[in-house]
């Protein structure tokens, strides 16, 4: 075979691969990732009567992913009420009709079954989960954190 022969041998073999890996591309990577799950990040929150704080934290909480360069479709906030003795199941029953991302639910001390925890990860609808105990109105510098940790990421993610 000449010199020739060969390069076109080589160019056509280069052409079929590179267009066999932009049909994989698009049949494979990008239907993938079109049927990840709707919310990127899900914000878990653990709350034992919470009224003095819980609204305040929300509010933060919702206007930090949008100083991240996110909009509510990329995350999820699901607080899970332990038990709490005081306002805070009305108070997110009145959230949850202003914030439509959130999802909140309360359990009793006296119902058997599934921990505050493991309830919340059963709500929450994305592979990444941030973990927020609020149980104890949660360390001062926690809301600083979860901020610093959202602006280190210009654009929204996905956790295969």
């Amino acid at each position: 075979m000449d010199l020739w022969a060969r390069v076109v041998l080589w160019v056509l073999a280069i052409y079929g691969f590179w267009s066999l890996g932009a049909v994989l591309w698009e049949r494979v990577v990008l239907s993938f990732l079109a049927s990840e799950e709707r919310f990127f990040l899900s914000f878990l929150l653990l709350v034992r009567n919470g009224e003095e704080y819980l609204e305040v934290w929300l509010r933060e909480l919702t206007a930090l992913p949008a100083q991240a360069f996110c909009t509510a479709s990329h995350y999820e906030i699901v607080v899970v009420d332990c038990a709490s003795g005081d306002r805070t199941p009305e108070i997110l029953e009145r959230l949850s009709r202003r914030i439509p991302n959130l999802k909140s639910v309360s359990l009793n001390s006296s119902q058997p079954g599934q921990g505050p925890l493991e309830l919340g990860l059963f709500l929450c609808q994305s592979r990444l989960v941030l973990l927020l105990d609020l149980q104890d109105r949660g360390s001062p510098q926690l809301l600083a954190n979860v901020k610093t940790l959202l602006q280190k990421r210009s654009r929204p993610f996905l956790v295969p």
